[in-house]
């Protein structure tokens, strides 16, 4: 993105971005408050005044910081975006383990391509949500995977797909794109 180019935030605030500092100059808008609206979808005003739809997608830094500076079109986000859905607890586990999703007794993680709401990630992935299941569409983690990392159809199963073995930010997860309570 070049210097001067503006992003509309989901607040409707103009930022201005500095690259290779990642931190936002010039507007009062903080990093913090960029970091907020990660994985939504921003628009970024190119020259001769066009819009591109963007997506804010923050990596985390060996030091702890984020660089804010990674812009995507919303095409390019897509095509390697995954989703794991779960719920409060799942949840809290992955995001206190350092962004690990741990695999279940059989030893896959599950994931899916699709954004769903709530009911709809029950209704598909979680065979309509019975006991354990019922809060399992509630959250979600959107991420994309580093190179060469395994994943594959669940057979017979158009929403899911597996890895296995575990699941880690740094490791087998290139960069969180979103993780919270499902916006869907």
């Amino acid at each position: 993105m070049s210097a001067g180019a503006g992003v509309l935030n989901a607040q409707g605030g103009l930022a201005i971005p500095n690259p290779g500092a990642g931190t936002e100059s010039g507007t009062g808008t903080t990093a913090s408050d960029i970091a907020k609206t990660a994985g939504k979808w921003l628009v970024k005003i190119g020259k001769g005044g066009n819009i591109i739809l963007m997506a804010l997608t923050p990596t985390k830094m060996g030091d702890g910081t984020l660089d804010l500076t990674k812009l995507r079109t919303a095409d390019e986000q897509k095509q390697d975006l995954w989703f794991h859905y779960t719920d409060e607890k799942g949840f809290n586990a992955i995001v206190n383990d350092g962004y690990t999703i741990r695999p279940n007794k059989k030893g896959v993680v599950y994931l899916t391509k699709f954004e769903m709401a709530p009911a709809k990630a029950v209704e598909r992935l979680f065979i309509g949500g019975w006991g354990d299941y019922a809060n399992k569409g509630n959250y979600v983690i959107a991420f994309s995977t580093n190179p060469g990392v395994s994943i594959k159809q669940v057979p017979n199963h158009p929403y899911e797909w597996g890895h296995q073995g575990k699941m880690k930010l740094g490791s087998e997860i290139k960069q969180i794109n979103y993780s919270g309570q499902n916006p869907f």
